[in-house]
């Protein structure tokens, strides 16, 4: 290995001048001053290379670019940088803080987010789209804050400013956007501080799934109207019964192309679905003839199952037709929601739902709906072809036999009284018929139901002039509705009217007539001013829950 030589003008031009290098070359003086010439460029950088005191590993430090002019310089830069490596200072980890302070100085929640939507390029569209859209739409004056200037005060108040004037949904996908973004920065920027979202509590809490589905009294008239729109918005109508049929995602039947449909071994395969596996479900008659019906009125080579309405694109939205097209009082949600109509996860809840009724097992339904499975077990049991088709075609026979019924809501009984049970029945004392209902006896009970608070089998109230079914609509859940608009359903805080705030159903139960009705007034004179709600429908709303209360302590 040659000796080290000062380096001078000279040498510096000579080296500089030879080749194109085809790997790094470095000219190194014993002062610890360098030259990097880097492989395949005629770019060269001045270097420092020394050991810190106390530490084995030598210490890189760039200096700036080499040229012959700049040499003095670079040899002054060099004493002051290796005088202060041998007294022990780690020049790289100086310089390194005090690039992450500039850097911080500068990132803002809006910076943040350009790049993590050009970083994290595994995101879905949707959520990259969720994520643009709830920041620069919500977030405010926190868009071009600092990150580090944020902290859970200013977040706190920003997510309650949008859950008073749009929505708690809107909040909770600020907060969710927020808390990616912020997490993202810290751990790209490596910035000393905690994500203050994560220790938010108590607000822009996610909003509780619906839980709309199709009755069996109604789901006959469902398919009836879903094969009359077939005549008239063929897309839509098909789209929608596929949907009913098979149980899918909404987005998994949008997405849906035809190099996924395979007709000779007649199956069809959902991609991209939401717990990132492809789902292939077997092709039954029903959904034969609907696929057959679209690839006769496909243009062109659009590769899309469900076209939109320009060639080339997909089907989007369906809302306009389900509201134009399909009766609200199909829809049954625990909530008893006014002018809620059918939404396209309403047929998936509803195809789960009647999928048990046509006696289908639990573990095949999770196969069909593709849910994710929760234990080894469940992952190593594989999707079999005739399994999935036999209970597919059970199903879908089940609709077509409901789709012959009335939607009275009522059902039709099935099941006869046998003569054993007849002839047990009247040991007993009782004057059982063939059957336990018949058509006179029905009609005679739907008529007393407005006078009487019982039914057979069945207690029910009078209400503003209707029945109400306590069981369809539990008094439960409709008070923790009420609590969770701002206690998030586990306690009632800052409340003094009760000696001991209730924080569970048997707790309110046992509350006293005037902490009761002290209570529920007080909550919903809150959410009547948040909320904006009219006297009227305030002190409605409060008779409803006082008289439910009262019904359920007395039986």
């Amino acid at each position: 290995m040659a000796a080290r030589e000062a380096i001078t003008t000279t040498t510096l031009k000579k080296f500089l001048s030879g080749p194109t290098p085809a790997k790094d070359q470095y000219l190194r003086a014993p002062d610890g001053l360098g030259v990097r010439r880097f492989k395949g460029s005629d770019k060269a950088s001045f270097i420092v290379e020394a050991k810190v005191r106390g530490q084995g590993r030598a210490r890189r430090i760039t200096i700036g670019p080499a040229e012959p002019e700049l040499l003095n310089e670079a040899k002054e830069k060099a004493r002051v940088i290796v005088a202060r490596l041998r007294s022990g200072e780690d020049v790289t980890a100086t310089q390194k803080a005090a690039q992450s302070k500039e850097v911080q100085s500068r990132v803002t929640v809006l910076n943040a987010l350009q790049q993590l939507l050009e970083t994290r390029t595994e995101l879905k569209p949707s959520t990259q789209r969720d994520y643009r859209s709830s920041i620069t739409n919500h977030a405010g004056p926190l868009l071009r804050s600092r990150i580090t200037d944020l902290n859970i005060d200013n977040v706190r108040r920003q997510l309650r400013r949008v859950e008073r004037e749009k929505s708690q949904a809107t909040s909770a996908k600020l907060r969710r956007a927020l808390s990616a973004v912020i997490g993202f920065a810290v751990s790209e920027y490596g910035l000393e501080m905690a994500n203050p979202v994560a220790s938010l509590k108590g607000v822009a809490q996610t909003v509780k799934g619906k839980e709309g589905f199709v009755p069996d009294t109604h789901v006959g008239q469902l398919v009836r109207e879903l094969f009359a729109l077939r005549s008239k918005h063929r897309t839509h109508g098909n789209f929608l019964l596929f949907v009913l049929l098979t149980g899918c995602r909404k987005s998994e039947a949008m997405q849906l192309c035809w190099d996924d449909v395979n007709w000779g071994m007649e199956t069809v395969t959902f991609r991209n679905t939401k717990n990132k596996r492809d789902h292939e479900l077997p092709m039954t008659c029903l959904m034969y003839l609907i696929l057959r019906r679209q690839d006769e009125i496909r243009r062109g080579s659009n590769p899309w199952v469900f076209p939109g309405r320009v060639n080339g694109t997909r089907l989007t939205d369906v809302r306009k037709t389900i509201l134009n097209s399909i009766s609200p009082e199909v829809l049954w949600t625990p909530q008893r929601e006014r002018g809620r109509c059918l939404q396209v996860h309403d047929l998936r809840r509803t195809a789960a739902t009647h999928m048990v009724s046509a006696g289908i097992p639990q573990e095949t339904i999770s196969l069909i709906l593709n849910h994710s499975r929760s234990n080894i077990t469940e992952r190593y049991i594989q999707n079999s072809y005739d399994t999935l088709m036999q209970a597919l075609e059970t199903y879908q026979l089940w609709l077509l036999e409901r789709s012959k019924e009335e939607a009275d809501g009522r059902r039709t009984r099935r099941q006869k009284l046998t003569p054993e049970h007849e002839e047990l029945l009247r040991a007993l004392g009782a004057n059982p018929q063939s059957e336990i209902l018949s058509e006179n006896n029905e009609t005679e009970q739907k008529a007393n139901t407005t006078q009487s608070r019982h039914q057979t089998g069945r207690r029910v109230i009078r209400i503003g002039g209707n029945p109400i079914d306590p069981y369809r609509e539990p008094f439960e859940h409709r008070f923790r509705d009420l609590v969770g608009f701002y206690a998030d359903g586990q306690t009632i805080a800052n409340l003094t009217i009760c000696s001991k705030p209730p924080r569970s159903f048997q707790d309110l139960m046992r509350l006293s007539d005037r902490e009761f009705i002290a209570l529920t007034e007080d909550l919903f004179y809150q959410r009547r001013k948040d909320e904006a709600m009219k006297g009227a429908q305030v002190k409605s709303e409060l008779e409803l829950l006082q008289e439910r209360r009262t019904f359920l302590s007395s039986h």
